[in-house]
């Protein structure tokens, strides 16, 4: 039997410990309580268009449908619904912004994804739509915090699950694998977010953080329906009767402290999207990593192949990681070859 020493419970640990333990592995994933993941905190928005020019995620089709596979069988085993399919409504902000969308859609590049354009004002006595709006398919959220709490009770129930500290200096090395705390483990895998900038088997990649902050609240009116709505900052359901927003991002202060100017920043986006009043329920904050290419990394080291790691997810992490995390532990027991063009082994 395989053994793998998974560090990190975020989104991507927590896949890829959940496909190789169907997969026939032992894990052993080690965990200090979610501290600072972005995995807890971050809303799973999923969303194929993203940035001022509409940019078409590649790969989303095949993401996509990993991802709600994923989520479809975590709700059959937990007896939970954790993925809600909606629409993405981005509310334009220009004219100019509403000719490159028209320009994309005349390529044919996006024009699958989009269900309806609307004039300025059809939404006005809810929305900010002075620009007009369009509305995207294949879209929803994934009720994140939630999902990594059940996953967590999971794999505390497999007992996998060491709710400690990690300290780099207690890695050891065999001929074949790595030794943690007098145990040998066939790979050791890195998914520890941000952290993984402090790596010291990993100073080749070139980690960047960001730090986001959201805000949970409730909305002053209680018939606005469940969608996401996009004009710079973002706001999209959560559980019951209460909404993420965000939209702030700040690269000094990397910590998971909440602040006055991110508040102040979703705030006022919010503004700027519906016509009416939010209530502050939970103010979070956490640190994200991404690479400067801005893609996933999924490798092992290239001297130390008892080592890999599983990292820089970004802002879609909820979209990407099960794709990757079903591959990547395909790839790890055997069970599939890597393809030439991929980063994961």
């Amino acid at each position: 039997m395989k053994n793998y020493l998974i560090i990190g419970q975020g989104i991507a640990g927590s896949s890829l410990a959940y496909h190789l333990l169907k997969a026939g592995a032992r894990v052993v994933i080690v965990d200090h309580h979610h501290h600072e993941s972005s995995s807890v905190v971050s809303t799973g928005i999923l969303n194929p268009l993203s940035g001022k020019r509409f940019a078409l995620t590649p790969g989303y089709d095949q993401y996509f449908a990993a991802a709600t596979e994923f989520y479809a069988d975590a709700a059959k085993l937990f007896s939970e619904t954790f993925f809600e399919p909606m629409p993405v409504v981005r509310l334009l902000r220009s004219k100019s912004e509403g000719d490159k969308l028209q320009r994309k859609i005349e390529t044919g590049e996006i024009s699958d994804y989009i269900f309806k354009q609307y004039s300025p004002g059809h939404f006005q006595s809810l929305l900010c739509d002075d620009q007009g709006a369009v509305e995207i398919r294949h879209g929803g959220v994934c009720h994140t915090s939630r999902l990594m709490e059940v996953l967590k009770q999971y794999f505390i129930r497999k007992g996998c699950l060491v709710n400690e500290r990690f300290y780099y200096d207690e890695i050891g090395f065999s001929a074949d694998g790595a030794i943690y705390q007098g145990e040998e483990f066939d790979k050791v895998i890195f998914c520890e977010g941000y952290k993984a900038q402090f790596n010291p088997w990993f100073q080749h990649l070139n980690f960047k953080s960001i730090k986001g902050e959201v805000l949970r609240v409730r909305m002053g009116r209680r018939d606005i329906s469940r969608r996401v709505l996009l004009r710079g900052t973002w706001l999209a359901p959560s559980t019951g009767d209460l909404w993420a927003a965000g939209g702030s991002a700040a690269t000094d202060e990397l910590d998971g402290l909440p602040t006055a100017a991110g508040h102040d920043t979703i705030m006022d986006g919010l503004k700027n999207i519906i016509h009416t009043d939010a209530e502050v329920l939970h103010h979070q904050a956490a640190v994200r990593p991404f690479l400067n290419h801005q893609n996933p990394i999924v490798e092992l080291h290239p001297r130390f192949p008892q080592m890999a790691i599983f990292n820089g997810l970004g802002s879609k992490g909820f979209l990407v990681a099960p794709w990757l995390a079903k591959h990547f532990a395909a790839n790890l027991t055997g069970e599939q070859q890597p393809a030439a063009d991929r980063q994961y082994v």
